[in-house]
């Protein structure tokens, strides 16, 4: 059974990459499983597909013009450019003040995780 599975090379910002340890740490799986899961709710929320993690009325058909429409309308957001990432380490502007606190956003992805992991789905 040849079952090819290609790598996809994923360098997220300091603050979220941390968010994924605190996640990864206490439910005890692994960082790859943390993303997967991330990546999967926030397909579910855009309406590209319906993973269960939202109501299943309001979810919407992936239209590739809808998502390059959208994509079209985000194409002024500049926040990315100016955080650099390398083998060294983090570049961040000076201008920016990073948030080191918990959000309630973080403490209900992290309950979620909690009713998948009992339930048995990770």
């Amino acid at each position: 059974m040849d079952n090819k599975v290609k790598r996809i090379g994923y360098l997220p910002r300091k603050r979220v990459l941390e968010i994924i340890d605190e996640i990864s740490n206490s439910e005890s799986i692994s960082r790859s499983k943390v993303v997967g899961i991330l990546v999967e709710e926030a397909l579910d929320a855009r309406g590209i597909a319906n993973f269960g993690y939202s109501n299943i009325t309001n979810s919407k058909i992936y239209k590739s013009n809808n998502y390059k429409d959208l994509q079209n309308e985000n194409v002024h957001l500049k926040d990315a450019e100016d955080e650099f990432v390398d083998d060294s380490g983090y570049t961040v502007s000076s201008h920016k003040k990073l948030d080191r606190s918990i959000s309630s956003a973080d403490i209900e992805l992290a309950n979620k995780i909690n009713i998948l992991k009992e339930s048995g789905l990770i």
